[in-house]
């Protein structure tokens, strides 16, 4: 018996050996058929989630439960080999692999107390594993787990307890699972709705005489000329070069013009358009040179800075590179420079986010693209619509690899997606809603995230008061748990030696 600080009336400090029969799983010859495909469960560790266990993936015949140790059910399963404290109720008679160690139920323990008891120690069991690459509990060491254990009534009273409280918690977690899916549905109805024009047709009702969005596109189109012939000319100087007319502006290639036939129609004043024609730079792919732990080099993101749909730098979306680069290349980032996943998983592919960090402190990696635009409330409406179902959809129409490589898009791809545009000035009104949208969906994605955790802890709490014995009252009519392991000693001496190996646990 261990000695402890005082414990509530009734309850008495032990070993788990003190008190019940430990049995250690082991795992029938796999290469004789004839010991699996039958329908009695076999448990590994995935199969221990906390609760109850029927069936399993894998089941034994009755030949393989010879090789086996019977479990009877009831019986209280803890996984002790490499992914520590993983728990499960057997509901029916069963087995186990060499992973598990399990005790075995009888009339003076409520295995429920048990399972929920086992679900406190994983801390207990860390610190008492074997210091090996994998962390093991053997049956020897788990066998002095420390149990604080009630009277056999109040073991019932706190079991009970414990499920309608956890009951109720694992509804509200159910009910909260259900509202980020919610929240996704109505955020992409917006970005619909933006896109149809809807979002802004109120707006529009008001302000009837705004200019087309065709000027605007004239206005892009004509800065893109100018920055390409800039662009250009630098080249050209660089190399010592000066043109002697203009026919070197002949190399320009206008975006390719949109065929509408087709296509929805649009609000008064929108247009379709290319990509390539709301952007002066890019698609530029990124750069992906050597990382380590130990590298002093430049910054860059990792894919992750931007999956979300929104620009993240932390220590998990950012690395330090093995190389520093140069303070002129093309690869620095601007705030306001647009970011698109140029390979990913389909799922998140084509995934667009702005850059809202300092100028030139990162550098983007080969598996994004990056567009600059005439202006922020443009960089704004691709990035949302490239996150949108419109987006999401042209991508993965367009995409390219086989299910053994990762799919990918390309600049091409990208410069010839068409979306709608609206007026500038109904642009600036459209982008401003749908930012507002998207900040109180955020938020409330946030608060779902931190109730969610916030029912885990409950659940946690409610563990830590049961086996404090602050869960229920104590009754001084129970008989004391002190007379329970009397009566245990005095079966287990009166019992007949046990045999060392065969079909059932010991």
């Amino acid at each position: 018996m261990i000695e402890t600080p005082t414990l509530p009336q009734g309850w008495i400090s032990v070993e788990l050996q003190d008190v019940a029969t430990i049995s250690t799983g082991r795992t029938p010859n796999p290469k004789n058929g004839n010991n699996y495909g039958g329908a009695i469960p076999f448990v590994t560790p995935g199969d221990l989630v906390g609760g109850v266990v029927d069936k399993t993936e894998r089941g034994l015949t009755e030949e393989g439960l010879e090789a086996a140790v019977m479990l009877p059910a009831g019986s209280v399963c803890v996984s002790c080999i490499g992914n520590l404290g993983k728990v499960g109720l057997l509901g029916v008679d069963g087995a186990s692999n060499q992973q598990i160690n399990s005790i075995i139920p009888n009339h003076h323990l409520n295995n429920r107390f048990l399972l929920h008891w086992a679900k406190t120690i994983t801390k207990w069991l860390e610190e008492n594993s074997s210091a090996t690459t994998i962390r093991i509990i053997n049956k020897g060491r788990f066998s002095k787990a420390p149990l604080y254990l009630p009277p056999l009534n109040e073991q019932r009273r706190i079991a009970d307890k414990i499920d309608a409280l956890q009951a109720k918690s694992r509804r509200a977690r159910e009910a909260l699972e259900t509202v980020k899916p919610l929240l996704e549905k109505f955020r992409q109805s917006v970005l619909a709705a933006a896109f149809r024009g809807d979002l802004t047709a109120e707006w529009r009702k008001q302000n009837p005489d705004v200019e087309p969005a065709s000027k605007l596109l004239e206005r892009i189109r004509a800065e893109r000329r100018a920055r390409w012939e800039e662009a250009e000319l630098a080249k050209m100087q660089a190399k010592g070069v000066k043109p002697k007319n203009d026919k070197w502006k002949e190399k320009y290639e206008e975006p390719a013009p949109v065929d509408t036939e087709g296509l929805p129609e649009l609000p008064e004043g929108w247009c379709w358009c290319r990509l390539a024609q709301l952007i002066y730079d890019g698609p530029t792919n990124g750069f992906s040179p050597k990382s380590s732990d130990d590298a002093t080099g430049s910054l860059s993101l990792k894919l992750s800075a931007t999956t979300s749909g929104h620009f993240i730098a932390n220590e998990s979306t950012i690395k330090r590179l093995c190389v520093t680069v140069d303070p002129e290349s093309k690869f620095w980032l601007r705030s306001g420079d647009l970011l698109i996943q140029r390979a990913n998983s389909i799922e998140y592919l084509g995934s667009a986010a702005i850059y809202t960090g300092d100028d030139n402190t990162f550098i983007f990696p080969d598996l994004m693209m990056r567009v600059r635009t005439a202006t922020p409330n443009l960089a704004i409406w691709l990035q949302y619509w490239f996150n949108s179902h419109l987006g999401k959809r042209y991508v993965k129409g367009n995409a390219t690899g086989t299910a053994g490589n990762m799919p990918k898009i390309n600049g091409k791809t990208v410069q010839n997606a068409l979306l709608p545009v609206p007026p500038f000035s109904e642009l600036r009104i459209a982008v401003q809603s749908m930012s507002e949208i998207d900040t109180y969906s955020s938020q409330l994605s946030t608060t779902v995230s931190s109730s969610t955790k916030q029912t885990i802890s409950l659940d946690q709490s409610i563990l830590a008061k049961a086996f404090r014995g602050e869960l229920v009252p104590q009754d001084p009519n129970d008989e004391p748990a002190s007379v329970l392991l009397k009566r245990i000693k005095a079966e287990r001496e009166a019992t007949p030696g046990k045999k060392k190996r065969g079909r059932k646990a010991s």
